[in-house]
């Protein structure tokens, strides 16, 4: 291929569900050490909501939002071990669709992914900035990826706005919940995100 286009051509993929799942990193450690990983970060209190909403929308979720988020800890109670133990086929519905507390708790999948990874496989960047000013974050990230310059024509905004229609007294005391891992996350990546505080 590099004879048909100039350079060089990169394979990559997402998915939000992999820094978060027990063993993926792990695996990727392993079986890809000279990958890179792009972690876009959404503010932890819209991708909770956003979550819960996506999931309703599939039909995934038939809790409200209170009553899912009451709920969370006792739905996920024991399904990182018992995806651990059943590896590498065990699925588990509850952590794969009604985490939405804990996927919001970044500072948790950071560490993980700092252990695994040396700082030059990886690049944090905050979703907010990368889809409001597109033009200043992408060429880092392209930089980071070692791939040509680019300019998109278009970029369109995924995730970008906040969700609407949610109790106020539930946002505000989802901020209050992630505060702690926001600053815990703030230190281990030395950099803070303009996040709801």
């Amino acid at each position: 291929m590099r004879r048909r286009t100039g350079h060089e051509l990169r394979a990559g993929e997402a998915s939000p569900y992999y820094v978060f799942h027990p063993l993926a990193l792990e695996r990727i450690a392993a079986d890809l050490p000279n990958v890179k990983l792009v972690l876009l970060l959404r503010d932890p209190v819209e991708r909770t909501i956003s979550h819960h909403k996506h999931e309703v929308r599939r039909g995934n979720e038939t809790l409200s939002l209170t009553e899912a988020l009451a709920e969370e800890d006792a739905r996920l109670a024991g399904e990182d071990e018992a995806i651990v133990a059943g590896a590498p086929n065990h699925h588990s519905i509850p952590h794969q669709f009604w985490s939405y507390q804990a996927r919001s708790r970044y500072d948790e999948q950071v560490a993980r992914l700092q252990k695994l990874f040396p700082r030059d496989r990886y690049l944090v960047v905050q979703s907010e900035r990368l889809f409001e000013r597109p033009q200043e974050v992408l060429p880092g990230l392209v930089d980071f990826l070692g791939v040509p310059a680019w300019t998109p024509d278009d970029f369109p905004q995924k995730n970008a706005t906040p969700v609407g229609g949610v109790d106020p007294a539930v946002r505000a005391e989802l901020v209050d919940r992630f505060r702690p891992h926001n600053e815990r996350l703030y230190e281990l990546l030395g950099e803070r995100f303009d996040w709801q505080e």
